[in-house]
């Protein structure tokens, strides 16, 4: 009985590094199902990609992709960037006001990304980048500081948002959350929806990193090699708990 509580304990924890499918079809993976993920994906586009420019609550057009992104059944082609922490794909400001995934927001924005939603200010220190190559975008915010209260000290945040092409322009695309810094913001949320009835929430109040933190949002239900019996009989054990 010790052997197999202890197996349990095991298995549940290996089940809590992934999660899925939402309800548009999404998986979700962390750090814990590969440790070569975050060094295999993670590149520094601060002096090669498009610096969106210094802002405070704003937001910027990336451009139009060359190739079909498409999100919860959509294609999402046009990159829109807010200053704190989100991707949009309709010419609309998504404020700081983070809300759960899935739900309704102030802005009444549906389809959203949000690898680090909270009041980040980018005016004065930090930068964002939006950089496109052949088969996936990467937009940057590198060393980013949250809003603090007067005289709080400051604190700074790396992180990233990739997005990959659709293999046919019908299927979902990958989206990755990679991280680069270690923080704890206690107001901010993390995840994405396509739809305030469809998504996915990794983090809510308070939002945590570390260096090689990431996760991956994917359609395929076995982006690492682990076999489909072995994800059943994981889910079959975890119903016994």
């Amino acid at each position: 009985m010790r052997f197999l509580m202890m197996t349990l304990v095991a298995v549940t924890a290996c089940l809590a590094s992934s999660g899925g499918p939402d309800g548009g079809g999404y998986y979700w993976y962390d750090r814990e199902e590969s440790p070569d993920f975050f060094s295999d994906n993670w590149v520094d586009i601060s002096n090669s990609g498009t610096y969106m420019g210094p802002g405070d609550d704003t937001y910027w057009f990336a451009g139009t992709l060359s190739f079909d992104f498409v999100f919860y059944g959509e294609l999402s082609n046009d990159i829109y960037i807010s200053s704190n922490g989100t991707i949009v794909f309709r010419d609309v400001y998504l404020g700081w006001g983070f809300t759960h995934f899935p739900s309704t927001n102030s802005c009444w924005v549906d389809a959203l990304a949000a690898p680090w939603w909270c009041d980040l200010d980018a005016s004065e220190e930090g930068g964002i980048y939006f950089q496109e190559f052949s088969d996936h975008f990467i937009v940057l915010w590198d060393d980013v500081p949250p809003w603090v209260e007067s005289g709080a000290p400051p604190y700074y945040v790396t992180f990233m948002i990739i997005g990959w092409s659709s293999p046919d322009g019908q299927t979902n695309s990958d989206v990755a959350f990679l991280y680069n810094s270690s923080c704890s913001e206690p107001e901010g949320s993390s995840g994405m929806q396509g739809d305030p009835d469809n998504g996915t929430e990794l983090q809510y109040m308070p939002l945590l990193c570390e260096p090689e933190d990431w996760h991956l949002l994917t359609p395929n239900a076995d982006p690492f090699g682990t076999s489909s019996l072995e994800r059943t009989t994981w889910a079959s054990i975890k119903s016994l708990l």
